[in-house]
Order: C-alpha cells, then sequence, then structure tokens
C-alpha cells in the first residue's frame, strides 16, 4: 500500500521504541492502570516540544504494514495501533493532515480488528486490566467516518466501563492467573482493582470521559455522516449546514494551534 511517495514497513525494534517514547512518563504500576490527567494530557493535549519528538522518532514515513512484522507480543500490538492511529495525528496537520485520515486511519483499524480476532484487548489480561493499552485499541473505530466502526468502539468504551465500574465494588480477592511454567505472571486483574479502589472518584470519571468522548464522535456521524472539520484537509465542500455547524462552535476536537509549520508537527492541527 502506499500514499504517494511514502514508504513505511515497522520493524519489532521500532515498535519497542514507540512504547518506549510513548509511555515514557508512565513511571508506576498504578499509572498504566489508570493513567492520570497529566498523562492523558501529553498524549492528546500535546505541545510543540512532543510534536517534535514525534517527527524525529522516524517513524511516520510509509508504506505497508500488516505483512511487514509478525506480532507475539500484545505490547507490539499496541505499539503499532499507536504507531498508526496516533503518531501520524502529531506529523501531519494542516494541508498534510489527509494522510493520517486516508492513509494511515484505514491500516490502524485493520490492525485494530485483526488484534479483536486474537482476543485484544479484551481477552488479554495484560491489556484488559491496564487501561492505558486498553483504550487504544478503540481509537481507530473512533476516527472512523462510519457507523458500524463506531459500534465496535461504543461497545469497547462500554465494557472498559463496566469493568472499570466492577473493580470498583468488588470485595472478593481473584484468582490468580494461570502462569507458564518456570514463569510468574502478574495478577493484573488484582492490581488494577487495587489502584482502581485507591481512586474510585476519578477512576469512573475517567471512564466516563472517554465513554462521552465516544458519543459526541457519533453524535457527529449520524448527523453528517462524515467529520465536517476534516473538508478542508481531504478537499471536500462542506454543505451549508456543516459550515454553520463549524461557524457556530461544532466539534473539530482540535489542539491549540502550534507553530512548527505544515507537513512537521505543527500547522492548524486536526487531532481527530
Amino acid at each position: 500500500m502506499a500514499h504517494g511517495d511514502t514508504k513505511f514497513q515497522p520493524s519489532l525494534v521500532q515498535l519497542r521504541e514507540v512504547h518506549d517514547f510513548w509511555y515514557e512518563q508512565l513511571t508506576r504500576p498504578e499509572d498504566f492502570v489508570l493513567p492520570e490527567k497529566k498523562h492523558n494530557e501529553h498524549w492528546f493535549f500535546g505541545n510543540e516540544a512532543f510534536d517534535q519528538m514525534c517527527v524525529k522518532s522516524g517513524i511516520t514515513s510509509g508504506n505497508d504494514i500488516l505483512e511487514a512484522v509478525q506480532l507475539d507480543d500484545p505490547l507490539d500490538w499496541v505499539s503499532l495501533i499507536i504507531l498508526l492511529d496516533q503518531i501520524p495525528r502529531n506529523c501531519y496537520r494542516g494541508d498534510s493532515a489527509a494522510i493520517a485520515f486516508s492513509f494511515f486511519d484505514p491500516m490502524a483499524r485493520d490492525v485494530a480488528l485483526a488484534a479483536a480476532k486474537r482476543g485484544l484487548p479484551e481477552a488479554n489480561p495484560q491489556i484488559r486490566w491496564q487501561l492505558a493499552y486498553r483504550k487504544w485499541f478503540y481509537l481507530p473505530f473512533v476516527h472512523a467516518e462510519d457507523m458500524e466502526a463506531h459500534v465496535v468502539a461504543t461497545q469497547g468504551f462500554e465494557m472498559m466501563r463496566k469493568d472499570v465500574y466492577d473493580l470498583t465494588e468488588e470485595t472478593d480477592g481473584e484468582e490468580e492467573l494461570e502462569a507458564p511454567q518456570g514463569h510468574e505472571r502478574p495478577d493484573y486483574r488484582a492490581r488494577a482493582r487495587k489502584a482502581i479502589q485507591a481512586n474510585v472518584a476519578r477512576s469512573r470519571l475517567t471512564l466516563d470521559t472517554w465513554a462521552d468522548a465516544e458519543k459526541r464522535h457519533v453524535d457527529i456521524i449520524k448527523r453528517f455522516g462524515r467529520f465536517p472539520h476534516r473538508n478542508d484537509a481531504l478537499g471536500r465542500t462542506s454543505t451549508m449546514e456543516e459550515r454553520e455547524y463549524l461557524e457556530n462552535g461544532g466539534e473539530t476536537f482540535a489542539r491549540p494551534k502550534s507553530t512548527l509549520g505544515v507537513g512537521g508537527c505543527g500547522a492548524a492541527q486536526v487531532h481527530n
């Protein structure tokens, strides 16, 4: 697959680098269970320094993906989704944003669907009970201009919210997960329960906020069949209703403007 002259063939080494880069601010086990506000701001409302790091990582240059690497480690699946769904949103903006929407986004959804067929994220305890990993599996569907994809996203966020709400009320300990011979496996559920019960209000608010964000995306797709704020980047003509919507404060899911310039990390930006 190609978009212009863009070539893309990530290696497992690059995916591990993506993981280390993306999660460098998470220093405690409980941070992976329930990311703090500052972690979400780092990911979703970054700054120019973060954008520059995305560009300098050299990992959004482009072409063929699923045939390039064989993924066995669940964390490599997380990294690949971040590489396709999130990194381009820091590196292609303004007039260049179309490549994120039309090239990387479809690949991110393919990977997320392939992951789901392998039981990720819900059937894997390492991913299911560490929300800093789990939530990224749903974002490719959130970014789709397709209601079927949003059904998947909505269900994913609701399942995740139910898991968190259940843990806030759970009193009995869970059985230890069976580990391979000669290996110890962390009890991710018990760790999650401890972290979430220590932060019940924040846990519920976080999951409610994530679910509400998906609902706002769904409402736009139901109304317009697409995201109007993407029209300029994709060369689409806005309808009168779409123009009125945007002119009157309609959702753009954008961060504050950056000054780094189009095609790097910057310009008038669209995160969604």
